[in-house]
């Protein structure tokens, strides 16, 4: 994956996976030489990549703030990262409490913002003596909204001012990323932002959805008034390139990105020249995202212009655009199956697929000869569809092929 994003010209990695417990649960603990040595080498990756490699650390959970035993075993671990070579450093604050755990910290800072304050600023200072090139960046534990909040205010004016702050946007999946919103953050925090953009990342309940289509929403003259995007990616690696290579894209030349025409190259990219077409077919039923309504667009197009030509009287017509479109998902159904390391990954999506082309197949069936049977069965296999759980194609798709296949009574 680093080697992708520096194929396409990313240049900064995160470390942050809540899986891994020395990172988050165990942060008070040394790696073990085994895991420690699987963080090297992926530093050394990043290195050889020109790619700014940040190992992220996250306390919150447990950390006890008034406690300076705490804050020592912090910089110790921080210095055990180091010595494997890793310069750049993160301390994570977010998805915890943001009340006070224990009645000494209570006592002492009263409120959490001022713990917070005091570990970022003091870690900062820790990190100098340790190395003065290290690069600090931090995440609050409010991390979205307008910028403008009590524990976000406060926290950006008092630490700082080379400190990155981490900030998703309005939402934490925001549909927009805006250069008004970005100079209302700065000009009441005093930092940049530097955003960490949870897209494509499916994560809780977005998990029956594969996010794969292109970034949007993103103003082209972000790069003025931000530090910087960080994409969040899903645990898909194969899937994931094809959104990345899109993110990497509007990153580099903001001002002339163009979604579409980099979505289709980075399916070539991914999946090869000669495969693009027939994943295309499968890719355009999962664009679906909180940054998207549209969905399934070729598909709908092939359906409104057989629904058009029914209702004046050219079923032939409405035959080969329907029979040409299954066509393509026969091909699309055969590359899904040559076990390739992007089809491996899809699962529930590829099996929701195949039960879409068995849906509209029987819709070429129905142009043909529109029996009650086949209406019937026509509607079963709507039920099938609907009852596998990735999310495929369109939210209203009974009501969508239902209205189509009511213009077949001729």
């Amino acid at each position: 994956m680093i080697a992708l994003a520096a194929k396409n010209r990313m240049n900064t990695c995160y470390y942050a996976p809540k899986d891994d417990d020395y990172h988050r649960k165990l942060w008070r603990d040394f790696y073990p030489e085994e895991e420690l040595n699987r963080l090297a080498d992926l530093n050394r990756a990043s290195n050889e990549c020109f790619v700014d490699f940040h190992y992220c650390i996250a306390p919150g959970l447990s950390a006890k703030y008034s406690d300076d035993k705490e804050f020592e075993t912090l910089v110790k671990k921080t210095k055990q990262v180091y010595d494997a070579g890793i310069k750049n450093f993160g301390l994570l604050f977010d998805d915890i409490n943001l009340e006070l755990e224990y009645e000494e910290d209570r006592a002492i800072y009263g409120e959490t913002v001022n713990a917070h304050i005091d570990w970022i600023n003091r870690y900062e200072s820790a990190l100098a003596e340790i190395d003065r090139d290290i690069k600090l960046t931090v995440c609050p534990t409010v991390y979205c909204g307008k910028g403008d909040e009590y524990y976000i205010a406060k926290l950006g004016q008092n630490i700082g001012p080379a400190v990155s702050i981490f900030w998703t946007g309005r939402d934490v999946c925001s549909r927009d990323l805006t250069s008004p919103e970005a100079f209302y953050f700065h000009e009441h925090t005093r930092h940049k932002i530097l955003y960490w953009d949870n897209y494509p990342v499916n994560d809780a309940e977005m998990y029956n959805e594969m996010h794969i289509g292109p970034i949007k929403g993103r103003d082209k003259d972000l790069y003025l008034y931000s530090e910087g995007l960080i994409a969040n990616c899903m645990e898909y690696v194969e899937c994931t390139k094809i959104p990345l290579i899109t993110i990497a894209d509007y990153l580099w030349d903001p001002e002339n990105y163009d979604p579409d025409p980099s979505w289709e190259k980075a399916i070539e990219q991914v999946v090869g020249k000669e495969n693009a077409a027939a994943f295309t077919v499968i890719g355009d039923h999962m664009l679906f995202s909180y940054l998207r309504d549209d969905n399934s667009k070729r598909m709908i197009r092939v359906l409104n212009s057989a629904a058009f030509d029914i209702k004046w009287g050219r079923p032939e017509a409405a035959y080969e655009k329907v029979a040409a479109y299954v066509a393509k998902m026969d091909e699309c159904v055969n590359f899904l199956k040559s076990g390739a390391p992007i089809c491996l990954e899809l699962g529930k999506w590829a099996e929701k697929f195949y039960a879409l082309r068995d849906l509209v197949a029987k819709l070429l069936e129905l142009t043909a000869n529109p029996s009650q049977e086949n209406k019937e069965e026509f509607l079963r296999l709507i039920d099938v569809y609907e009852s596998k759980p990735g999310v495929l194609a369109r939210f209203h798709f009974k009501q969508e092929l239902s209205s189509v296949m009511d213009m077949m009574s001729f």
